[in-house]
């Protein structure tokens, strides 16, 4: 019961329905985050960000959304998944497909390339 409860506090905030606003749209997918769950702490930003494919595509599990909790560094110019759920349709809904939590400490941060929806998402959070 505890491990539900607690898997229910992680992802809750995942489940619910959010206010996205377009990042940047690529020609088989758009990118957005919600503005709602940003979290500033000196440099780190915790943010909910998703990615919604355009009708047609597909992950390769067959998912047509994902969101994720990423946790951006703004001196660093690098993030980290936080957690990940994935959907069966398009902009978060559907059913779920899988979903994961990520080990902060033994996860290498990913830098950031100029250019990219993440670099978009990095100077908008980092302001």
């Amino acid at each position: 019961m505890k491990k539900l409860v607690f898997f229910l506090l992680l992802f809750l905030p995942l489940l619910t329905k959010a206010e996205w606003v377009l990042i940047g749209s690529m020609e088989k997918q758009d990118h957005y985050f919600d503005p709602g769950t940003l979290n500033k702490k000196g440099s780190l930003v915790n943010v909910l960000e998703m990615v919604s494919f355009k009708q047609g595509n597909a992950f390769l599990d067959g998912s047509k959304s994902l969101v994720s909790k990423n946790i951006f560094d703004c001196n660093k110019k690098t993030f980290k998944f936080s957690s990940i759920v994935t959907y069966t349709d398009y902009m978060q809904t559907g059913n779920v497909l899988h979903s994961a939590n990520y080990d902060l400490n033994s996860q290498k941060a990913t830098a950031i390339s100029p250019g990219t929806t993440k670099a978009i998402l990095l100077n908008e959070l980092c302001k």
